[in-house]
């Protein structure tokens, strides 16, 4: 069940919002946040696509805690039907190629990205296991829901 924002957690949310709105060049609302907990390197996250409500919608992820990888496939085709939605063409991501790119997100890192890029893309966060991680909470705000 959705909570009202905390002090501290409000305090992120307005300069999660600032520095969106300054990136897009827009007005950026965060209306949700999503917190998820990684107690080790062996807990992942599978490749998928968020769900956004509109191609402008955005999504803004920090990282706290230990070093993970943020893994991106970038399709050169459209991967579902709409935004607002995280069912991909699994039979067309199968048969087609893709570029795939791996940051580090390490503490206090931020990435962000928008409904369109969810229409091309699916990210994870993969297993790892044999290097013995700390612990990484990551915050995912977005706009639109």
């Amino acid at each position: 069940n959705p909570e009202t924002w905390t002090l501290s957690m409000k305090q992120i949310k307005d300069k999660s919002e600032r520095w969106a709105s300054e990136i897009m060049e827009r007005p950026i609302e965060f209306t949700f946040c999503l917190c998820g907990l990684y107690e080790t390197g062996e807990a992942w996250v599978p490749h998928h696509s968020d769900t956004v409500p509109t191609l402008d919608d955005v999504v803004l992820g920090i990282s706290f805690g230990g070093t993970r990888i943020l893994e991106w496939n970038e399709y050169s085709i459209t991967i579902k039907a709409d935004t607002n939605t995280s069912e991909v063409y699994k039979s067309l991501l199968e048969k087609e190629d893709q570029e795939t790119n791996r940051f580090l997100l390490e503490e206090g890192d931020v990435y962000m990205f928008d409904g369109y890029s969810q229409m091309t893309s699916t990210h994870s966060i993969p297993s790892l296991r044999n290097f013995g991680c700390r612990s990484r909470i990551s915050l995912t705000f977005r706009s639109g829901l």
